[in-house]
């Protein structure tokens, strides 16, 4: 077991791993929840898009995170993030 530590705050949690080693998933940081990824010993905040809360839930062998972003109060937006820097965030409206 790995302890991937956290962004700066008292948790966080792994939700996915691919075949490069990368994880992802969510950790409190001082401003809110956030999606992270961890590669090669080093968490790294993932962009919330502006807002309070995000979080990853999955990651392919090809380096793209998948999780959800609050829109709050409107809902949520579907996001993927490169987790390798090669490319900016995306997202798309979804209400729940």
């Amino acid at each position: 077991m790995t302890d991937l530590g956290t962004l700066g705050g008292s948790t966080s949690g792994a939700a996915a791993i691919n075949e490069h080693g990368e994880v992802v998933g969510e950790s409190i940081s001082r401003s809110g929840y956030r999606g992270f990824v961890w590669r090669h010993g080093v968490m790294t905040e993932l962009d919330s898009l502006g807002r309070e809360t995000g979080q990853a839930s999955s990651v392919n062998d090809h380096g793209l995170a998948a999780g959800l972003v609050s829109t709050f109060p409107d809902g949520f937006r579907a996001t993927v993030w490169p987790t390798r820097r090669t490319g900016s965030s995306r997202s798309v409206s979804y209400r729940r």
